[in-house]
């Protein structure tokens, strides 16, 4: 599953909940966010911080347990973690 995702989307990232003992893990994929995801996420941040961060996940999801994106605390969960998706490298900008 992990390598057709690969195909069809690049960079795959599994997220993982570790449930209670004895109970399987909750595991979804997603992909990296677009500039479109992005700037929409950005405009949603500043009024509505959560739903920023569902759009995201809905945008972004490609696979596995989508009881990420329905059930409370399992979406609380992701929520905490989803960001790592967002890879902002440093840059410097001088004056020539």
């Amino acid at each position: 599953m992990i390598e057709e995702l690969k195909k069809q989307f690049g960079d795959v990232f599994e997220l993982r909940i570790n449930m209670d003992e004895g109970a399987e893990d909750v595991v979804a994929y997603f992909k990296k966010p677009d500039r479109k995801t992005i700037m929409y996420m950005a405009t949603l941040e500043k009024t509505n911080p959560l739903g920023a961060k569902e759009a995201l996940m809905r945008s972004t999801f490609v696979g596995g347990d989508n009881r990420v994106l329905s059930d409370d605390e399992l979406f609380l969960s992701a929520v905490l973690v989803i960001d790592d998706l967002l890879t902002i490298r440093h840059a410097e900008l001088k004056k020539k």
